[in-house]
């Protein structure tokens, strides 16, 4: 064997070279940074076509719910000489708004949010009760102010996103009777967690997300304003969800 060709075997057994591992690493940094553009990109047109569907039903279905409201006033003032068919109306009405308000937070849930980080306390907060109104749970929610005020404006609009998905997967899957939402300052940041004392699930279904496409979209989100995404569970256990991020902002000085 040649010299250059031992030399070779040699720098062979040693593994790659430092300039190697370089390249390596940066081209994995690119990977990255194409991956959460690719990422900002879909959460982007996602976003853009839940605020087209909204639009369409408020143009479309909300303006035939308005005019069937005002059909439904005609009729009652018509029949003022039959108590029985005015009552009858009166339930249709009532029906009628019920159905409304229904679609109504069915639009405001298509919209994503646009939130300052000086709202973000209010805004969740109004989000957790309105939640616990629709769909018969107690809930509690406590948001550090320290911590939603370190927070971006991206990062707040997608932890708001995060808790309203995690809300509608509570109501379709826990069977919860309370549920506990909180943003509170940790070691080197701040973490979300919603947590439920529903039926929970196994840890084998947290792993393949089996648990539905709204886990995924949660987990896509988080990743999107670079926080780490996790979910304890257990069969009958409840539910956990922490949305874990670094802000600066809120590292002690030394």
């Amino acid at each position: 064997m040649t010299q250059s060709g031992t030399d070779s075997a040699v720098r062979s057994d040693r593994g790659p070279t430092l300039s190697e591992l370089e390249r390596e690493r940066a081209h994995r940094r690119v990977l990255k940074q194409q991956v959460a553009a690719l990422s900002r990109c879909r959460a982007d047109i996602e976003d853009e076509e839940r605020r087209r569907i909204g639009r369409d039903i408020h143009d479309g279905l909300g303006q035939q719910m308005t005019a069937l409201r005002m059909k439904l006033e005609l009729l009652y003032a018509q029949c003022g000489s039959s108590p029985a068919l005015q009552g009858q109306i009166a339930q249709a009405q009532a029906l009628v708004r019920a159905v409304d308000q229904d679609l109504d937070e069915f639009i405001a849930g298509l919209r994503p949010a646009t939130l300052r980080p000086i709202d973000f306390a209010d805004s969740m907060s109004v989000l957790v009760e309105r939640a616990s109104e629709q769909f018969g749970f107690a809930s509690e929610c406590a948001v550090f102010s320290g911590a939603a005020q370190a927070l971006s404006a991206e990062v707040a609009a997608n932890l708001y996103a995060i808790t309203q998905e995690a809300l509608h997967n509570i109501a379709k899957h826990a069977r919860a009777r309370s549920v506990c939402v909180s943003l509170s300052r940790s070691v080197d940041g701040a973490v979300l967690s919603i947590k439920d004392d529903g039926c929970g699930v196994q840890p084998v279904e947290v792993v393949r997300c089996r648990i539905g496409a709204g886990l995924s979209t949660m987990r896509e989100r988080a990743t999107l304003v670079g926080a780490h995404f996790e979910i304890e569970s257990a069969p009958g256990g409840g539910t956990t969800i922490y949305v874990r991020m670094f802000l600066p902002a809120l590292m002690p000085q030394l």
